[in-house]
C-alpha cells in the first residue's frame, strides 16, 4: 500500500471502519467521481492493467455472529454484496457492484468486467468458480478483447 499511500500524501492506511462509515454517508454518485479521479493520479495515460481480478462478499447490518443469531432466533434480516474488480498489480478497485441481494455472483460479472474495462484496460481477467459461465468467458474474449480464467484459489 506504499505507493498509494504516497499519491495520496498519508502517513498511514485509515482503519477499514473509517472508510465504511465514509462511503455511508455518501451518495454512490459521488464515491463514483472519487474513485475515477483517483485512478486518474494512480495510472499515467492510457496505462492498462495486466491482471483484473474479480471477487465478490456479503455482509449483513448485524454484529451478531451467524451462530449466536441462529441460537437466539434473531434472523439477519438487511444483507449487502458487494462485487469487486481489482487490478491486481497497484490494488486498485477498477469496478464495482453493490446489491442488497443474495444474488450470484455471475449476475454482476458483466457490469464488473465492462466497467472496469471502461476504466482500465486489462489483458486478463481472474474470476473464482462463482463466476465460471460461457456467457462470461465470451464476453471477456469478443467484447473485451481479454484473456478469461477461472480460478479455484481464492482471491
Amino acid at each position: 500500500m506504499s505507493s498509494i499511500k504516497d499519491k495520496l500524501d498519508l502517513d498511514k492506511v485509515p482503519h477499514y471502519t473509517t472508510l465504511q462509515k465514509f462511503l455511508s454517508r455518501i451518495p454512490s454518485s459521488w464515491f463514483n467521481l472519487i474513485l475515477s479521479k483517483t485512478l486518474r493520479l494512480l495510472y499515467s495515460h492510457r496505462e492498462e492493467a495486466f491482471i483484473t481480478a474479480i471477487d465478490a462478499t456479503g455482509f449483513t447490518s448485524s454484529d451478531a455472529s451467524h451462530y449466536y443469531s441462529k441460537r437466539t432466533g434473531k434472523l439477519r434480516r438487511s444483507f449487502l454484496k458487494t462485487s469487486i474488480a481489482v487490478d491486481t498489480d497497484k490494488k486498485v478497485i477498477l469496478g464495482w457492484k453493490i446489491s442488497q441481494k443474495t444474488d450470484h455472483d455471475v449476475k454482476h460479472a458483466k457490469t464488473l468486467i465492462r466497467q472496469s474495462n471502461k476504466l482500465r484496460k486489462s489483458e486478463c481477467y481472474v474470476m473464482d468458480k462463482g463466476y465460471d459461465s460461457e456467457e462470461i468467458h465470451a464476453l471477456t474474449r469478443e467484447e473485451i478483447k481479454a484473456d478469461s480464467i477461472q480460478s479455484q484459489l481464492y482471491l
